[in-house]
């Protein structure tokens, strides 16, 4: 079996290529040429002499890129092509696995633009299609997907140190990386609690990301609610080692609470590291997708919010509890064992032109 994994956002096609080549399947990565840093497999790897190793083929913005990329699938067996390269793959003629990575789901296939009509056509035709976020869970059902199935992205964590514990006795840390953008991730509802929390706990201090369309907005209120002097605005974009420091830092970690009700890296790295995490998801959805819930602390309301991180910084029982079971949760549904064992039954079994409710029912992780 000769497999392209199509596409690297954020990294994530070369996180899955690398390591099903650890598992001796023969996949290839093909990634746009001169990247963005967040997708550019050399931000996180050294590669040997600062050169990308062989199996990674690349893709240029020229005027034929799209006919190029459809030439390359052509030389495969099996194609995964990601967020919006299965409109591609639809025209390669070869068996493929379309992977919907978030808005190219939930947004770009619910209308009807030329791309949008083509995506769906490419999900109607997948021989699977891996939805890796909860948040489309229910796209699925309004695009009547009969070929969908839930299994996220697989994310190497390495580097990332276990914390159980609060790290500084006299000052708690609220550590909140989440895009300011009010309507995706409503940041407004965190600094209202946040606030309220400041004024009773002299001892707590918040650090944020300056990133995003409604950074000034989130800076205005941090300044009318006087948090100026308990709040800081880190640059608008940081790697992963800057981000592994905060997270060392902190004590807990504050989301989102946008309508999608479900979360990404942000969440996932904190809930592997044992650090609490507070934000808004659809239990229901959670529940049927994973067969339980995840340990997150929150809700919808600046009360909830304000109630989950108020209990965090009195409750030293209950804060070291919910550290552990974060890292229970992700070594039962995320670790390296599970979501790779999937994908490489998934490719096996497209291979093998097994039927797609056989594939759909082996990958699910709630088996109820």
């Amino acid at each position: 079996m000769k497999l392209l994994v199509a596409g690297n956002l954020a990294n994530t096609g070369f996180y899955l290529a690398s390591t099903l080549r650890k598992n001796s399947i023969n996949a290839d990565l093909l990634m746009e040429n001169n990247p963005k840093r967040s997708s550019d497999p050399k931000s996180t790897i050294e590669f040997e002499g600062n050169k990308y190793p062989e199996w990674i083929k690349f893709w240029d913005w020229k005027k034929n890129w799209k006919f190029e990329i459809i030439k390359t699938m052509r030389k495969y067996d099996i194609i995964s092509a990601a967020t919006e390269l299965p409109m591609l793959a639809l025209f390669s003629l070869k068996p493929y696995v379309a992977i919907a990575t978030g808005s190219d789901m939930n947004f770009l296939s619910q209308t009807n633009s030329l791309r949008g009509i083509l995506l769906r056509c490419a999900y109607k035709r997948a021989k699977i299609v891996v939805y890796v976020c909860p948040s489309s869970y229910l796209r699925t059902k309004q695009l009547k997907l009969k070929n969908s199935v839930f299994l996220p992205n697989y994310r190497d964590f390495t580097g990332f140190e276990s914390t159980l514990a609060k790290k500084a006795k006299n000052k708690f840390i609220i550590f909140h990386p989440s895009l300011q953008d009010w309507f995706i991730k409503k940041n407004f509802i965190f600094f209202e609690a946040a606030a309220k929390i400041c004024k009773k706990y002299d001892n707590v201090s918040i650090i944020c990301v300056n990133h995003g369309i409604d950074a000034e907005k989130s800076k205005k209120m941090v300044k009318e609610s006087n948090l100026e002097e308990k709040c800081e605005f880190l640059p608008s974009t940081l790697d992963q080692n800057e981000l592994k420091k905060y997270y060392q830092m902190c004590d807990i970690v504050v989301d989102q609470f946008g309508f999608t009700g479900a979360f990404g890296f942000i969440a996932l790295e904190t809930l592997y590291q044992g650090i609490p995490l507070i934000g808004y998801i659809k239990k229901d959805i959670f529940k049927d997708l994973y067969g339980e819930i995840p340990p997150i602390l929150g809700g919808e309301t600046v009360e909830e919010v304000y109630d989950a991180i108020e209990k965090l910084i009195i409750d030293k029982e209950f804060f070291d509890d919910i550290g552990n079971k974060s890292k229970l949760w992700m070594k039962k549904y995320h670790s390296e064992e599970i979501i790779m064992g999937k994908y490489m039954d998934l490719y096996k079994m497209v291979y093998e032109k097994r039927d797609s409710k056989d594939i759909i029912n082996h990958l699910k992780f709630n088996q109820s």
